[in-house]
């Protein structure tokens, strides 16, 4: 599901889960709002979420399961992190040659005037 950078996350949040049956759903502050915990409350789902510090009434967490978030961040920044380092390989001339595959001709940039 893609959204506009500027949409809020939790716009897309309940069409996301609508069709899934997990035990715990394991977000940000960003998704502490009383109308997507009580969906969650609503279809038995353990909402693993930390309350907003400027909330009313703070809600209780379980702050050890949330810490296993942490692990997927770091795990989803890794795989980024190496997708941005080119191979040795792939240092030539042109960097995205080993990224194009075997059918890349150079000569198909025409940089120059026509």
């Amino acid at each position: 599901m893609l959204t506009p950078g500027q949409a809020q996350d939790l716009a897309c949040a309940e069409p996301l889960i609508e069709n899934v049956d997990p035990d715990a759903l394991i977000g940000d502050k960003a998704y502490d709002a009383d109308p997507f915990i009580d969906t969650l409350t609503e279809r038995d789902i353990s909402a693993v979420i930390p309350p907003k510090t400027n909330r009313k009434i703070q809600r209780a967490c379980d702050f050890v399961l949330y810490c296993e978030r942490n692990l997927v961040e770091r795990f989803f920044n890794q795989l980024k992190h190496f997708r941005a380092h080119p191979l040795r390989q792939t240092r030539e001339k042109f960097p995205c040659r080993g990224a194009v595959g075997r059918d890349y001709n150079p000569a198909q940039l025409n940089t120059g005037p026509r």
